[in-house]
């Protein structure tokens, strides 16, 4: 039952050893672990139960309207926040706009690609950077298409050296891997930049840069909650995915609909919670 209290969602994931770095899957056990640990059913957390909440906030304080600022899926709050509580709302600031009629799990998958897209165009646009990696995209998708060495889906284990530890231990350096790890890579400016360097001594056969790209993003899900982020994903996003997004994603990008597939098969475990008819509508306002 749901309470006042407040909760946490946290699920901790991440394997260990050097066999976590190159790690493309959620694992269920995990998951079916952290659902067995949580108080409460992940059911009751969704975005209309956290506005709730948060009306409930302002009026205890006595705040008679507010000013809103969203990061990322705080937008989405902030929305169907002025949604339902519009009189209440000075201002807004959206920072990295995930509106609710945008479904995360089919456009992730798109949405990293076009930033890969843009890193390969910033290298491009850089004399410096093109001197070094010359025709980077073209040569990548080459190597992606390989049907030998590291290109296969799962690629011929390798001895390698965990960067932080220096452990050693063996892994498979294949296409989703990298993939992934470009994936969570380019959510930062600093590790996106290592991003030509690594692809460019991943294709002759060096695989230390992309290690080492792959270990600074240890410990992530520390610092999000992926219990909440399922939970929300799996009641608001699921139920209204874009179709012609996700077949083009497929046909067209590089990363495939890997996310998406990843995401429904979660989704079919994992308790999700109800939703308002109207909440993947988009919102409009009047509010600046």
């Amino acid at each position: 039952m749901p309470s006042e209290k407040s909760a946490s969602l946290h699920c901790d994931v991440e394997l260990e050893g050097v066999e976590a770095l190159f790690s493309v899957d959620f694992p269920d056990e995990k998951l079916r672990a952290c659902l067995s640990a949580y108080e409460h059913s992940p059911a009751y957390f969704t975005t209309e139960a956290t506005v709730a909440d948060l009306e409930f906030v302002r009026a205890r304080f006595g705040h008679e309207r507010i000013h809103l600022f969203g990061l990322s899926y705080g937008t989405r709050l902030a929305l169907a926040y002025i949604r339902r509580h519009p009189q209440q709302v000075v201002s807004a600031v959206l920072d990295g706009v995930a509106p609710p009629n945008i479904s995360l799990a089919s456009d992730m998958d798109r949405g990293a690609h076009a930033v890969l897209e843009r890193t390969f165009d910033d290298c491009e646009a850089s004399p410096a950077c093109a001197e070094a990696f010359p025709d980077l995209r073209g040569r990548f998708d080459e190597w992606l298409a390989l049907p030998t060495a590291l290109g296969p889906q799962k690629g011929p284990l390798l001895d390698l050296q965990h960067p932080r530890t220096g452990e050693r231990g063996e892994a498979a350096v294949a296409t989703e891997a990298v993939m992934a790890t470009l994936r969570t890579a380019i959510y930062s400016p600093e590790t996106a930049a290592l991003i030509p360097l690594s692809l460019e001594r991943l294709m002759t056969g060096d695989t230390a840069a992309m290690v080492g790209l792959a270990g600074s993003g240890e410990g992530v899900s520390a610092t999000l909650s992926l219990g909440l982020f399922l939970s929300i994903v799996c009641a608001e996003d699921m139920r209204h995915v874009d179709q012609r997004e996700l077949a083009w994603s497929r046909a067209n990008t590089r990363f495939g609909a890997r996310m998406y597939d990843e995401l429904r098969r979660v989704c079919e475990f994992w308790p999700s919670g109800d939703v308002p008819d109207d909440f993947n509508s988009p919102v409009e306002s009047s509010i600046p």
